[in-house]
């Protein structure tokens, strides 16, 4: 008898452990606020970004250090973003996508403080590998898994490429539940449009030869940056901390997410 009711007992912990996770994996957050403290130098710099949605499209993110950027939609798709600072800079930043809903093109205009506007322009290819090249001021592949972005390379010039090898956790990041920011792929530096957070980046140089690799062996030491994650109950990243070498030494940045 006793045997049974404990065997009962461990069933109904394991199922109520269960439910919970399922609960909180249905848990739908957004970050409302995100405070960023960069340590560079010796001097520290702090800046708060507050940011309001309708229903789980993002429309604005205005930041105290006098930045505001504002998010347009069409057919549930993030198309233009249009950002503005107190020192008269103005981008405006369109994102084209195909039938498949992929993103194939940005397009950047920046008007300075003079009113001198300079444009751009990024198109990215989705190869039949599963790879993305983009293609801009550089070439780059891009490398996704899980909706995460875990490997980039890019041809830097003639002789050399730079590598970036990203690991994930499994917990939730910030704007994965952002209606459209999946879909930016790495062309928006303020929304990630990763699905979890990173926990360690390596980064190194590799030899390039007629815009080719040829090798993956680095030809330099590999620099590595480990993040420090803390979470809510819910899963969802609140605060991600990492230190990284600077001309001048050490530096640091801690970024915190309000819901």
């Amino acid at each position: 008898m006793k045997k049974i009711l404990f065997l009962f007992s461990i069933i109904f912990i394991l199922v109520l452990t269960s439910c919970s996770n399922d609960d909180n994996s249905d848990i739908v957050l957004f970050p409302k606020q995100i405070v960023t403290t960069d340590i560079y130098n010796g001097i520290i710099q702090k800046r708060t970004t507050t940011i309001t949605y309708l229903g789980d499209k993002i429309v604005k993110a205005v930041s105290d250090n006098g930045f505001v950027e504002s998010y347009t939609y069409t057919d549930n798709l993030i198309t233009k973003d249009e950002f503005t600072n107190t020192n008269g800079v103005k981008i405006l930043t369109t994102y084209l996508y195909d039938s498949a809903r992929k993103l194939t093109e940005v397009n950047i205009s920046r008007t300075s403080s003079e009113d001198v506007v300079t444009k751009s322009k990024v198109t990215f290819d989705h190869n039949i590998d599963g790879t993305i090249t983009r293609n801009g001021f550089s070439k780059s592949v891009l490398t996704y898994a899980n909706g995460n972005l875990i490997k980039v390379v890019t041809i830097l010039g003639a002789g050399s490429g730079g590598v970036f090898i990203d690991e994930y956790d499994n917990k939730k990041s910030p704007f994965s539940s952002v209606l459209g920011v999946n879909k930016l792929l790495d062309a928006n530096l303020t929304l990630c449009a990763a699905v979890n957070n990173r926990t360690k980046r390596e980064s190194y140089y590799v030899d390039i030869q007629y815009g080719h690799i040829i090798s993956e062996v680095p030809i330099n030491t590999i620099t590595t940056i480990n993040y420090l994650n803390k979470y809510n109950s819910d899963n969802y990243l609140t605060e991600q901390y990492y230190e990284y070498d600077s001309i001048d030494g050490k530096a640091s940045c801690k970024i915190e997410f309000v819901y």
